[in-house]
């Protein structure tokens, strides 16, 4: 077992679309550096932007339920700012079940203000169902997510349902 208590053989499955709070087509803005691109407009500055492309996003919540998926060992979100939008696409799983799976999460603050959102809104969210930010290092020392002010990993974590 890893330091997430995982074991045995997990499965990724890999989708050519985006992940968001509703089933729509977005616009992402695809960025110089690899990794970079983004949902968010005007996250990144213009001169980093080398194009654009509709793409589809889906609800993980949605997902996961069309795949028959009925286990998540860690969701790994890293979505340049993205994340609350994703966070909130897997409500309608995290009101059906009581599993908490390890987030590993990337939070891009300056994000939040482009998409008319907060970092409290994030924490408070992710406080409903359960779910506190770590320090990714450790995993046991609490991140103040409000005070974040650059992109910074948390691992966020649910207490036993």
């Amino acid at each position: 077992a890893d330091a997430f208590g995982l074991s045995g053989p997990l499965t990724i499955i890999a989708n050519a679309c985006a992940a968001g709070e509703a089933d729509a087509t977005r616009t992402i803005y695809i960025a110089r550096a690899a990794g970079q691109s983004t949902l968010v407009s005007s996250y990144k500055n213009p001169a980093e932007v080398v194009g654009s492309e509709e793409i589809r996003v889906v609800r993980l919540d949605s997902y996961i339920e069309q795949a028959r998926i009925d286990r998540i060992a860690l969701i790994k979100i890293d979505v340049e700012g993205y994340e609350l939008p994703v966070l909130k696409g897997l409500e309608k799983y995290f009101r059906r079940t009581g599993h908490r799976p390890p987030i590993i999460c990337e939070i891009a603050p300056r994000a939040y203000s482009l998409l008319g959102g907060t970092l409290s809104e994030l924490v408070r969210y992710m406080l409903d169902f359960g779910y506190s930010a770590f320090d990714l290092a450790n995993g046991v020392t609490p991140v103040d997510v409000c005070s974040i002010d650059c992109v910074d990993d948390v691992l966020l974590l649910a207490r036993p349902v």
